[in-house]
């Protein structure tokens, strides 16, 4: 849009006009989206000790406009812009306790608008991709007789169900925890792809660990009874993904924890045993006698 003549302010590059206060002040939204405003310098000076006073909600105001707002869309994106400009205009009549309110109302309505694009991002990319795997998934499970007949194993479509019911397993979690996931306001839209697939990713890892340790012993060794229990995997799978703390409970029965470790290994070197903690240990200058 080209700049337009707007008296007493001469050219300006004006899209939308957000307050104007005659012969005293403008504020107005450009052609690049972004708030600018002139003022009169004989509207200043009248006023100077109040125009001093304004200038920290002002630039509070301006702070505000640089939050992301890439992803907001033409039409919220203009209404954030608006509400900076309302707040600027507070504060060049001077109303500083109206400029800090509208400053509030814009800072909030910013991260209201990119919370929403940011679920639904997430949502969309994980609801997409746990569709595809769900009929990957009823696929597989009505083609275990012709699999079995050509590989005599079912190895491979345990772990592959397992996966599968371990993405969805993430899936519910990520639902049921939306509100809580954070992603920074602004975020382009690959960086929500990428985190959304990590999880689901992550869940059907979680699926297939959790299935192999409970075949292994190492958990709920008579869960999965052999290898026609199908539904037993999908339930383990499926549980492994929800849980977060599945895994790493797992991990933690099978482990060394670590501050156990230097006293087991010094031990090993001198040959005598680790100090038991609920032994006294006896003052200077006297000796044990075991």
């Amino acid at each position: 849009m080209p700049k337009v003549t707007r008296e007493p302010w001469g050219e300006i590059d004006l899209q939308h006009l957000v307050y104007e206060l005659e012969n005293s002040f403008i504020v107005f939204i450009d052609d690049d989206d972004d708030v600018d405003w002139k003022t009169k310098d004989a509207y200043v000076t009248a006023n100077q000790a109040k125009f001093d006073a304004s200038l920290p909600v002002i630039n509070a105001a301006a702070n505000t406009e640089s939050l992301p707002c890439s992803n907001l869309g033409p039409h919220n994106k203009l209404k954030f812009k608006r509400l900076v400009g309302e707040a600027i205009a507070r504060g060049l009549s001077f109303d500083t306790v109206r400029a800090e309110q509208m400053t509030a109302y814009a800072r909030d309505y910013n991260q209201t608008r990119n919370r929403e694009i940011s679920r639904y991002w997430q949502l969309a990319t994980c609801g997409y991709f746990i569709a595809a795997a769900i009929i990957l998934g009823f696929a597989v499970w009505f083609s275990r007789p012709s699999f079995d007949a050509q590989y005599q194993s079912r190895t491979f479509i345990v772990l592959l169900l397992a996966g599968i019911s371990g993405m969805v397993g993430a899936f519910f979690s990520i639902t049921s925890r939306m509100a809580n996931l954070g992603t920074e306001n602004g975020s382009s839209l690959t960086l929500h792809i990428a985190e959304s697939l990590t999880r689901i990713f992550t869940g059907g890892i979680s699926g297939v660990f959790g299935v192999v340790a409970v075949k292994s012993g190492l958990v709920l060794s008579n869960l999965i009874k052999g290898p026609d229990d199908m539904w037993n995997v999908l339930l383990v799978g499926l549980a492994a993904g929800l849980s977060e703390r599945f895994v790493p409970s797992i991990i933690a029965k099978v482990g060394l924890p670590m501050d156990a470790a230097p006293a087991t290994a010094q031990a090993g070197q001198t040959g005598q045993k680790p100090p038991n903690p609920g032994q006294a240990t006896p003052p200077a200058g006297q000796t044990t006698i075991i």
